[in-house]
Order: C-alpha cells, then sequence, then structure tokens
C-alpha cells in the first residue's frame, strides 16, 4: 500500500515536534525518598521534571546505589536528600558528582531539630542530645522550610518560570495548612494514649501533637534490640499502658510478631515513606489517620 511510507513519516514528525525543547531544558530535581519528591513534584509543576531515587518500598537506612542510580544522580541539576544522618550511602556518591548540586535539607536554616533516643544501661529510653531524628518531612513547620528551599532553588535554575514555581509553592501551602489542622484535631483527644513504635523516627510528629510514645523496638531497622530493653518492652505490653504497636510496610521483623505474642494489642501501619500517597497532603493525612485508628479506643 503506497500510503504506508507518507505515513510512517507523519508519525515520526509528530513524535519529533512533540519532544519539544522543555523536555531537553527542564530542570532535573531527582529526591532521595519519596516524600521529598512528592513535595518536589508539586513545587515542579509543569516547568520542571521530579524523579525518585528511592523506591517507597525499601528503607533509605539499609539501600545500596545500582548503576543506573549513579547515573540519576549525575544528570540531576539540584539532589535533595535529607543529609548523611539518613542516607549515609549517599555520602560518596554525591561528593563526587561534577555537575549535580546536592541539597541536604536537615541542615537549612530554619529547619527544626530535635534529638533521637537512646536506651540506658538498663533498657529505659532517654533523649539523645548527640544524635539528630532525621525525619524531618513529618514536621509540618519542617516542610514548610523544606518547600520555600526547593522553590527557590527552582527559581535559581529557571528564573523564567519563577512566578509559576510561587504560584505552586502557594498552593502547597494552603494544603499544608488544611492537614496540619486536620491532624490536631483528630490527635488531640488521643494524646494520653499509649504506643510502641517498631523503630525510633517519629519524634518531629510526635512533638507537634503531643502524643505519648512509649517505647520503640528499636532505635534503628538497621540496630537489633538488645534482649534487655526487649525485656522492658514486654512488661510494658504486659502492664496494659499500652494502646496500640505500630508497625511499617517497609519492615517485616520477626521479633515483633514475638514480643506482641497472643496479647490483645491492636496494632497499626504507619509508612513513613509514603508508598501510597497521590501527593504529600495525601501523605500526611494517611499518615496521621493510621495515629488515630490505632489509638482510639474503638477496634478497626
Amino acid at each position: 500500500m503506497s500510503y504506508l511510507p507518507s505515513l510512517i513519516r507523519s508519525v515520526l514528525l509528530l513524535l519529533v515536534l512533540s519532544y519539544t525543547p522543555l523536555a531537553l531544558t527542564a530542570p532535573l530535581l531527582v529526591s532521595s525518598i519519596r516524600p521529598l519528591h512528592l513535595i518536589a513534584q508539586e513545587l515542579a509543576g509543569d516547568h520542571a521534571q521530579s524523579q525518585l531515587l528511592l523506591p517507597a518500598s525499601v528503607s533509605p537506612h539499609l539501600y545500596q546505589l545500582k548503576p543506573s542510580d549513579r547515573l540519576l544522580l549525575q544528570q540531576a541539576d539540584r539532589v535533595l536528600w535529607i543529609g548523611p544522618e539518613l542516607e549515609r550511602f549517599l555520602v560518596k556518591p554525591l561528593a563526587l558528582l561534577s555537575s549535580s548540586q546536592p541539597i541536604a535539607l536537615l541542615h537549612t536554616p530554619g529547619i527544626k531539630m530535635i534529638g533521637g533516643h537512646q536506651q540506658d544501661e538498663h533498657g529505659h529510653e532517654g533523649h539523645d542530645h548527640q544524635g539528630i531524628d532525621p525525619h524531618i518531612w513529618l514536621n509540618v513547620d519542617n516542610v514548610r522550610v523544606i518547600a520555600r528551599r526547593i522553590s527557590t532553588e527552582l527559581t535559581a535554575i529557571d528564573p523564567t518560570h519563577g512566578d509559576q514555581y510561587a504560584e505552586n509553592l502557594s498552593r502547597f501551602f494552603d494544603k499544608l495548612e488544611l492537614v496540619d489542622q486536620q491532624a490536631a484535631s483528630r490527635l488531640l483527644p488521643l494524646k494520653h494514649q499509649g504506643y510502641v513504635l517498631l523503630h525510633d523516627g517519629y519524634s518531629h510528629f510526635e512533638e507537634r501533637y503531643g502524643l505519648r510514645r512509649l517505647a520503640a523496638f528499636s532505635l534503628s531497622p538497621d540496630r537489633k534490640p538488645g534482649a534487655r530493653h526487649l525485656l522492658v518492652v514486654r512488661q510494658l505490653l504486659d502492664h496494659g499502658s499500652v494502646v496500640c504497636v505500630f508497625r511499617e510496610p517497609q519492615y517485616q521483623p520477626a521479633v515483633l510478631a514475638s514480643i506482641i505474642g497472643d496479647r490483645p494489642i491492636k496494632q497499626g501501619l504507619v509508612d513513613p515513606l509514603a508508598s501510597q500517597a497521590a501527593d504529600y497532603a495525601d501523605f500526611y493525612r494517611r499518615f496521621s489517620q493510621a495515629f488515630e485508628r490505632c489509638l482510639s479506643a474503638s477496634s478497626e
């Protein structure tokens, strides 16, 4: 059929025309974890690209870079990460970058720092003023600082669309204010309900809403809990002050099931890496609702 070559040429022409200069020149932001990617995606809008480095199904505590990850880092205009306190595996690769500019958001001026927790020799938890809880995206005040920093970086790379980035930031702030108010109203009546976490990493969220965390099974996913500490946790569970035990989709530790045993304690699922969220506001809403469901008196 004689019209086929002409049809093929037409299709190829459309493909060439559809590959606009925007795809070649738009700023590329690469985010280490999905919560940062969700923020960057909204602020980038239609004038910049946002790509995720780590799958949301894996922990930044345990990840190892693939060759394709290293290539993506090289292609980025900005690499958004929390900092060496969370993504230790990125320290050396980012130091070797020749063109991409890494932004360690934990060290952005205005970020609220909260110390992590440690266990003393008796297995009790106390505040560790030497350590920092790097999960800064769990406090909306920090998220405002993060969003403003990302918007500033986008405008520096692409000043032509500075007004659009500013509008995206304003809309993001409006959504953030709403979910913060909703979380506060839901969690205020539950602030005296005690719970246990899989690992220590929620201090920012807990402090904002005055929640009553009693213990964590471990300080970090890559650190096994000591026998003495697990004994303390078991005693807490037997005492009856624990309303809920929270687990995370990224980890399935056998120790959790073995400690809870047949105790009639509710279990909740919280996902700090936003694996199912459509955007950041959706993530924050899901996260706060998970606490509300498990800490409430009624059973699911």
